[in-house]
């Protein structure tokens, strides 16, 4: 499942850099929502898959690609008919 969300760029307020890393107009960004239990090793990968792959097909620099990752715990999901399936 995805969404996209288009800002237009004079309603988007950055920092021209963040933690030693410069960003550019053309700053995207990425918010994951995903079941907790992955390392910080495959996280880390993760992160680097997808700047280098944006990076490589479009004109977006893997500087300039923000990724926040949040884990949720089983309990927190439900997938529809006021449930939560995962902890059925």
């Amino acid at each position: 499942m995805y969404l996209l969300v288009g800002i237009r760029l004079t309603d988007l307020v950055y920092r021209s850099g963040y933690m030693n890393v410069p960003h550019s107009n053309n700053l995207v960004f990425i918010e994951i929502t995903a079941r907790h239990g992955r390392t910080v090793e495959m996280k880390k990968a993760l992160y680097h898959s997808i700047a280098e792959k944006i990076a490589a097909r479009t004109p977006v620099t893997m500087d300039d690609v923000f990724i926040v990752l949040t884990e949720v715990t089983a309990e927190n999901w439900s997938f529809g008919q006021g449930l939560a399936q995962m902890v059925l």
